[in-house]
């Protein structure tokens, strides 16, 4: 005697007739089921990507200030609910400083003096840095 399976979406019965190996009862609660995944996966990923513009909208705001010699802590971004754990990539200079990147915008943070260094400019994945030449100035180019 065959055990009766349950449909993933319903929960109804599926029929004898279908593949043993079939979780949906009907192609209907198969294609609502898909519906349901894709829809998840949509917010899902539409909340990393608004998590990401609301860091870059946060970076495009305190350059001008970092611009400025305006020390840039922290603890305001943190306060401003700023996610550190979101980036597009990651840089590394010639210090072993890692270099989180957000859109044009590159910031490091100084864990010893809670301070950020702000940067802006064209940034290619993979290519290490001279600290000097980060430093320098706003736009940049880099080398392999």
């Amino acid at each position: 005697m065959q055990m009766s399976k349950h449909c993933k979406y319903c929960s109804n019965l599926i029929p004898s007739i279908r593949k043993s190996s079939a979780t949906y009862c009907s192609d209907a609660c198969y294609y609502e089921a898909k519906k349901l995944r894709s829809s998840t996966q949509y917010s899902s990923q539409q909340a990393f990507i608004n998590l990401f513009n609301r860091n870059k909208e946060l970076l495009e705001q305190f350059y001008p200030l970092h611009q400025l010699g305006q020390t840039v802590t922290y603890a305001i971004l943190d306060g401003l609910q700023f996610n550190w754990g979101i980036s597009e990539g990651e840089l590394q200079d010639s210090d072993s400083n890692i270099w989180k990147v957000i859109g044009k915008y590159c910031y490091h943070s100084y864990n010893n003096q809670k301070r950020l260094i702000l940067i802006v400019g064209i940034f290619y994945p993979h290519v290490m840095l001279s600290k000097s030449k980060l430093l320098e100035s706003d736009v940049f180019c880099y080398w392999s």
